[in-house]
């Protein structure tokens, strides 16, 4: 497979391991703030878990200034790796246990103090230098790093953490196996600003395979118990064209937890494969000669029922890991679709915006002929790829994204994540209809337009992209869908156009813009739920006033809800 060759990116995989004097202190459970959203995680391997206060562990909105109004997303979650080694199928995964240990595998044995210092999660934001974290930036533990020496950033901010799954005991008594030999280098970062890639995560997950064996027929992927507001009125769902699970607030009273919202999990870079030339998205790169695998299941296992889709339980369940990971249920059993009567790797992968496809209330058939209930719950998602090998010293990467959007509705709200997806997974790829784009703005009817007009502008650098706008209803009817007029300013191509809407929508209306390039089309998220007309009252919105101390609303600044 694939080892590492010295790059920009790379340099401190080659250099040996050396523990300095640290000025900083190893904090069992880091916090990081960014992405609008805060995310707690633990030293051991939990991510997205709050293990002080044992609630949800990643909030949005939820970082700096807006703590007044922290809402629950997710409870708790964990990279996931299968293999065979010697014969022998394993897990490696944190799943509601912390099964990791703290630092990477020195001689093939975890650090002898993994709570040093050195060992400890580095947090560091653009441009600011003089932070300890930033001055003790973890080069020989495989941090990105720039020839200077210093950080090399993916995005506004990021947080780096190793970790291992050497912890046999743990391993053996919560997943049912010995180790893989994994040494995990993670990097959660904040993508660059831009108004699509708003209340976003990136988790680029580095596996090294620390052991003497070779692991082999792999899948790598990631499990989440997402609790969006409210924990037992969920709907979870897979998108496949899209490499996502997500969760939906299914609480239509919009009651104290005010608009719905979504939580989506992308799978944006999978484990990579040898391919004579094609290239594969790798580090921030890519990789001569090698293709990212497909997304080979999206499954939606239930919470502790007794059926062949269950999620595991704690200890000794590697077969139901196996077949979830390929998207089957345990003991052979397939998940069928409905509407083709064909086994399907992707359960639930209608959309329901437009109430189309394989949806909750059809149920999940199985091939046994039961039929398992699928109505809002207590949802679980995990999504993977593979298979693939790992030899001993071979590195395999995974990136991820974590969406959260809300709306006036719950199929608002996911309208909203469809098209972030869609936006995020072009603009990973590095896709000229997505990095091209720079800016979308929607404006209501105001003294300049007749009521029931909707004004909409967007900005486009590098290729001047075919842009037009998609309008539909809180529920994901489409009402108007109209092309913008092009002009050039300066090193920018501007769009414009306006929108009278047939009616007043009361719960607003969606709005997308689609740019189309060379036969390249991305759907890329506007305003959503935006009040066009008539009144609009949410339980739980506050207006926020100057003077009041929440330090997000000046007189002269948009609010946005």
């Amino acid at each position: 497979m694939f080892r590492l060759r010295p790059c920009l990116f790379a340099l401190a995989f080659l250099l040996p391991l050396t523990i300095s004097a640290q000025q900083g202190t190893f904090d069992p459970h880091p916090v990081f703030d960014g992405g609008g959203m805060r995310l707690h995680l633990s030293m051991r391997g939990q991510i997205a878990h709050n293990e002080v206060s044992i609630i949800n562990g990643l909030l949005w909105p939820g970082d700096g200034a807006s703590h007044g109004r922290l809402r629950g997303m997710c409870h708790s979650s964990t990279p996931v790796m299968l293999g065979t080694v010697n014969g022998e199928r394993r897990v490696s995964a944190s799943y509601y246990r912390d099964n990791f240990i703290p630092g990477p595998i020195i001689g093939g044995k975890p650090a002898v103090d993994p709570t040093d210092p050195f060992f400890r999660a580095y947090t560091v934001t653009w441009q600011e230098t003089e932070t300890e974290d930033y001055r003790e930036w973890p080069v020989n533990l495989g941090a990105p790093v720039q020839e200077n020496g210093e950080p090399f950033f993916y995005g506004r901010k990021q947080m780096f953490w190793v970790m291992n799954d050497l912890d046999a005991a743990s391993m053996m008594e919560n997943n049912g196996s010995l180790p893989l030999g994994l040494e995990m280098r993670c990097l959660l970062y904040e993508p660059w600003p831009a108004q699509a890639r708003e209340n976003t995560l990136l988790l680029q997950v580095t596996y090294i395979n620390k052991g003497n064996e070779h692991i082999t027929d792999a899948y790598a992927g990631y499990f989440m118990d997402a609790d969006v507001r409210d924990d037992f009125m969920n709907l979870a769902g897979s998108d496949s064209l899209r490499n996502m699970v997500y969760t939906r607030d299914y609480n239509t009273l919009r009651d104290e937890t005010g608009m719905p919202a979504a939580l989506g999990l992308l799978m944006l870079q999978t484990p990579v494969v040898e391919a004579e030339g094609e290239r594969a998205r790798w580090f921030a790169g890519w990789k001569e000669d090698a293709v990212n695998i497909p997304v080979s299941a999206a499954v939606l296992p239930i919470k502790w029922r007794p059926t062949a889709i269950s999620e595991p339980q704690l200890g000794d369940y590697i077969a139901q890991w196996d077949a979830l990971v390929q998207g089957q249920g345990a003991h052979g059993v397939h998940v069928i679709n409905p509407h083709t009567g064909v086994p399907s790797r992707f359960w639930l992968s209608g959309d329901p915006v437009r109430g189309t496809g394989w949806l909750p209330e059809h149920g999940l058939p199985l091939s046994n002929g039961e039929n398992v209930n699928q109505g809002p719950a207590d949802t679980r998602v995990l999504i993977s790829a593979g298979p693939f090998s790992l030899a001993p010293g071979d590195t395999q990467q995974v990136t991820y994204a974590f969406i959260a959007t809300q709306g006036a509705t719950p199929e608002a709200a996911l309208h909203e994540l469809q098209d972030r997806a869609e936006y995020m997974q072009a603009w990973f790829a590095e896709r000229p209809p997505a990095t091209a784009y720079r800016s979308a703005v929607v404006r209501p009817a105001n003294s300049n337009t007749a009521p029931g007009q909707i004004d909409v502008t967007a900005r486009f650098g590098d290729v001047p992209v075919d842009c037009s706008v998609e309008v539909s209803d809180a529920t994901g009817n489409v009402l108007i869908t109209a092309s913008l007029d092009r002009f050039s300013v300066e090193s920018e191509w501007v769009y414009r156009t306006t929108v009278t809407l047939p009616q007043p929508h009361r719960q607003g209306v969606n709005i997308s813009f689609i740019s189309e390039w060379n036969g390249e089309e991305v759907r890329i998220p506007g305003r959503v739920s935006f009040p066009v007309g008539g009144s609009v009252d949410f339980d739980g919105i506050v207006m926020l006033e100057e003077g009041d101390d929440n330090g997000r609303v000046a007189p002269d600044e948009n609010a946005k809800w």
